[in-house]
């Protein structure tokens, strides 16, 4: 039984090069596409002066819809880097990356 699991283990690593590979490919695209989309606008992160945004309480919330995606372990991990070197939220980044992707689809950014 452990040498079947350590075998499939084993193959799931064989493959992963090419699919980070192409993951980062498609990445790279969809970061182009947003980019033109915006105008080529990058939004600026929090000034040293400036705290980033409060965390909005139960009752400021009522009014917004939970949404749940499914990504990479390593996607996570890089979205989360990327939080802490633009000193911003996920929440925050998601926000603009959900109105980013109205825009490329051209209909209102309402996120």
């Amino acid at each position: 039984m452990a040498k079947a699991k350590k075998a499939r283990v084993a193959r799931g690593r064989a493959k992963r090069p090419a699919s980070t590979e192409k993951a980062r490919a498609e990445a790279r695209e969809l970061k182009s596409a947003l980019r033109q989309a915006a105008g080529g606008r990058r939004r600026q992160s929090p000034g040293k002066n400036q705290k980033p945004r409060e965390r909005l309480s139960a009752k400021e919330r009522t009014q917004l819809s939970g949404v749940v995606i499914y990504i990479d372990v390593e996607a996570r991990k890089q979205l989360a880097r990327l939080a802490i070197d633009e000193d911003r939220t996920i929440q925050d980044l998601g926000v603009e990356a959900i109105n980013l992707l109205f825009q490329l689809y051209e209909v209102r950014p309402i996120a």
